[in-house]
């Protein structure tokens, strides 16, 4: 995260901010939100905060673990109405069905989701979690895949020690 520049991170940044309300965070083992670790990660401001997050969240759709992800609809700095997505990657890539890039929407194949997968698979094996964030598509019930974000998950010392009890057990 701290490679890409606030323009290239902004809509991940915003879809995980409109919809964490700490239970996404939760969800994945973390103690602060999800988007405090990344403003930091990106050395923003105060100011950056106030000025680009200035965004009216018209519907909030909390973290529901039965369902994986939590959604939002709100409106962004351009005035246009977005419903965003962020969650587990398995609730979520069922319902993906394009990715943006340079020249706009392309639709992604069984090839592709199975590239997406192995690559998760790698991820989970190297001990981080993946967030993945979507946005409405504007086709029926086919989402975007804004961008997959991966999280270090750091074990806290208490867990370290429960850890140890187990292994003893």
């Amino acid at each position: 995260v701290s490679e890409l520049t606030f323009g290239e991170i902004y809509p991940l940044l915003s879809a995980i901010y409109v919809c964490d309300d700490g239970a996404l965070s939760a969800a994945f083992g973390f103690r602060q939100q999800i988007t405090d670790g990344l403003l930091r990660a990106l050395r923003t401001t105060f100011f950056d905060h106030n000025s680009r997050f200035a965004l009216h969240v018209a519907e909030f759709h909390p973290y529901d673990p039965g369902v994986g992800y939590a959604a939002a609809t709100y409106t962004d700095s351009e005035g246009r109405e977005r419903t965003v997505y962020a969650g587990k990657p398995d609730a979520l890539f069922p319902h993906i069905g394009f990715e943006a890039d340079e020249l706009g929407l392309r639709p992604l194949g069984e090839a592709d989701m199975r590239h997406l997968r192995l690559h998760l698979r790698r991820t989970y094996s190297a001990g981080r979690e993946v967030l993945a964030v979507a946005e409405e598509s504007g086709r029926e019930g086919e989402l975007t895949l804004v961008g997959l974000l991966h999280m270090n998950c750091i074990i806290s010392e208490e867990a370290r020690e429960s850890v140890r009890e187990l292994k003893g057990i």
